[in-house]
């Protein structure tokens, strides 16, 4: 029995989350955390405006390959801002923490998704 056009539709649109997540994995590469303090204004929808003034903050790059850490602080940041920096380095380690945790739910959704085109294939050669 031939599949209908929605089933057709629906094995595509999987396909192409699975493609796209294939994608989105190898392009992930770097996670990068920021801590900026500085003047923060707002446009008329409430978007955050791209800085016009003096920042001041830290800035971790995380290669998630490699597993090195690059970390910038501006030298007025460094000197001032203990509470910042602890702060900062808290939600590095949450960073981490977050990529592992979405990597690990890609995983179980591939997988689920994986196994409902096997069973639909072996399904449709039952027919």
């Amino acid at each position: 029995m031939a599949g209908t056009s929605s089933e057709s539709n629906s094995k595509k649109a999987i396909q192409d989350f699975l493609d796209n997540a294939k994608e989105g994995v190898k392009n992930l590469t770097t996670l990068e955390i920021k801590t900026i303090v500085g003047a923060i204004e707002f446009d008329n929808k409430g978007k955050l405006k791209p800085p016009s003034g003096e920042l001041e903050g830290i800035v971790s790059e995380i290669q998630l390959v490699s597993g090195d850490i690059t970390t910038r602080v501006t030298p007025n940041f460094g000197k001032n801002n203990a509470q910042l920096m602890e702060y900062h380095l808290v939600k590095e380690n949450q960073g981490q923490e977050i990529v592992r945790k979405n990597l690990q739910v890609l995983k179980e959704i591939g997988t689920t998704l994986v196994s409902l085109l096997k069973e639909d294939d072996k399904l449709n050669e039952d027919s």
